[in-house]
């Protein structure tokens, strides 16, 4: 063909030789034939056909719905080159390769990019190499992310989440969330919102499963504890196979109704040895709670007493001996001499109507009146509140045993003569 005036491909009818010239008026074609001819315009040899254009740009344009076709019927591949150098290639099986880099400019609201699996896919959707051709993240078929597939060069993070962003303007920011809550659950599977699996063994440095930081507190899941624990600077709360296995600086706050709110029990449940009940309020040592206290077992107190709270009648100070008051049996007073009706020895003081603390049982300090000396029985003195010594013979109001000695208005340790107090 020809068009005055413009640069044209014309094909010989029959021929093998393709002249690309530009006609300024009506000649034949050919490297001789007009003038203006493209530099080399075309060599046609036994190897490549080279079309070389230097005389500007070259633009198709296709007509109405054509549509433009490369088609390669042989073996070879199409591709675009920068000086004798491949950037972009589709070879004869249809792959793409692309040497420089691939930007996705949208200019409409669409997706932009798209990649759809065939039929039955079971390679990787998408892989992502370094340059000797090893596989650094990829998705599988089913769309999960997978990374690294091999060994990483250097230290680092495998996934860096970050905002540069100052100062931030949105309202609420999540580095990472997952979301379940739009799943059907068919077949009653496990679910797990984070996963990380750790090896057995590794080497010297600390390794975590995970680790949360931010307004100066971490929470650390990892090998090392086993679990959780969250610092500001010392342990506030650790769980760990180590020497502590639970330890928190700080409240605990159990806020439920259950009767196993809190379940201290041996390895492979094989009995219970603590458990609190708060749907009823109850505390059970070494079995499931019926009252308020249930122990199941022998209960050593240590050198200490046991006590209930009554009400003071009178000033009572701490060692006071006390019997129950005339009008009301949780009144008590201070004894007198050969008062057989002791209930307990004071162990905080009080004025009158205030709550104290009686000892009832295990070992308490009592004000004595006269030389006391261990061993010695106890009864109640002439003096208010005070106790004195029987010696060992004991007496006919004895309701306690001396453990330490004592002189006049000093206290000693005692404890209840069997059958006297509870």
């Amino acid at each position: 063909s020809r068009v005055a005036g413009t640069d044209t491909i014309a094909t010989l009818a029959g021929g093998s030789a393709l002249t690309i010239t530009r006609v300024e008026g009506v000649g034949a074609p050919g490297p001789s034939g007009a003038s203006g001819i493209l530099d080399d315009a075309y060599n046609n040899d036994t190897g490549e056909r080279t079309i070389t254009v230097d005389a500007g740009d070259v633009s198709w344009d296709i007509s109405s719905t054509y549509n433009y076709i490369v088609d390669l019927q042989g073996t070879g591949d199409l591709q675009i080159q920068n000086a004798g150098v491949n950037f972009a290639v589709f070879d004869d099986s249809g792959n793409f390769t692309l040497s420089g880099q691939f930007t996705v400019d949208g200019a409409t609201d669409v997706n932009q990019a798209i990649i759809q699996g065939a039929a039955g896919q079971t390679n990787d959707l998408l892989q992502i190499q370094n340059s000797g051709s090893t596989i650094l993240t990829r998705i599988d078929d089913e769309g999960k992310i997978i990374m690294p597939s091999s060994n990483p060069a250097s230290s680092g993070d495998l996934i860096t989440v970050a905002s540069t962003s100052t100062p931030l303007v949105a309202t609420t920011l999540e580095g990472v969330n997952v979301d379940f809550t739009g799943v059907t659950l068919t077949n009653n599977p496990g679910l797990v919102g984070f996963d990380v699996n750790l090896p057995a063994t590794y080497g010297t440095g600390t390794e975590y499963a995970g680790r949360f930081t931010g307004d100066g507190k971490t929470i650390v899941l990892g090998t090392d504890y086993e679990a959780i624990y969250t610092t500001d600077g010392t342990h506030e709360a650790r769980l760990s196979d180590g020497a502590e296995a639970v330890r928190a600086d700080g409240n605990i706050l159990i806020d439920t109704d259950n009767t196993e709110a809190f379940l201290v029990r041996k390895n492979g449940d094989l009995g219970d040895v603590f458990t609190i009940d708060t749907a009823n309020s109850r505390v059970g040592i070494g079995v499931a709670p019926t009252v308020a206290l249930d122990v199941n077992g022998i209960i050593n107190i240590r050198q200490n007493p046991f006590v209930v709270n009554l009400t003071a009648g009178e000033t009572i100070t701490a060692g006071d001996v006390v019997r129950p008051g005339t009008t009301n049996l949780q009144v008590i007073r201070t004894t007198s001499t050969l008062n057989e009706n002791v209930v307990g020895v004071a162990v905080t003081g009080g004025t009158v109507g205030q709550t104290i603390q009686v000892a009832v049982g295990g070992i308490f300090n009592v004000t004595v009146n006269n030389t006391v000396a261990i061993g010695d029985f106890l009864e109640p003195a002439v003096a208010a509140g005070r106790a004195v010594s029987t010696g060992t013979g004991g007496g006919t109001a004895d309701f306690a045993v001396a453990l330490t000695s004592g002189t006049i208005g000093t206290t000693v340790k005692a404890i209840f003569k069997k059958g006297e107090v509870y």
